[in-house]
């Protein structure tokens, strides 16, 4: 398994991890996510990637910030070094789920 497999793997684990917590069938949050329950399968297998809308809409599926969604992910490691301060804190919001406007 490479590591883009092992990713999608990791973040199916996680996605179904979270839908069990919630008490969600997966027909319930595909219905959310607006795909079918194969695909939910699908992508809780690993064996199919999630475009990165459908991606944010798990997230919210599943009241969590986008970023606990990420294999592997530090919230620190998240951040690229360098940004200008107002493109950081656009990143922050979206990595982390923030949702304010300013």
């Amino acid at each position: 398994m490479d590591e883009v497999d092992r990713f999608y793997a990791q973040l199916g684990e996680r996605i179904r991890d979270l839908r069990r917590k919630r008490r969600l069938s997966q027909d319930a949050l595909a219905k959310c996510v607006k795909l079918n329950r194969t695909s939910v399968t699908n992508i809780e297998r690993g064996r199919q990637k999630v475009l990165l809308h459908t991606f944010v809409d798990f997230a919210r599926a599943l009241c969590v910030k986008p970023g606990l969604l990420i294999p592997d992910a530090e919230p620190e490691s998240d951040i690229p070094e360098g940004l200008a301060p107002p493109a950081k804190e656009f990143v922050e919001r979206v990595v982390h789920g923030d949702r304010k406007q300013r």
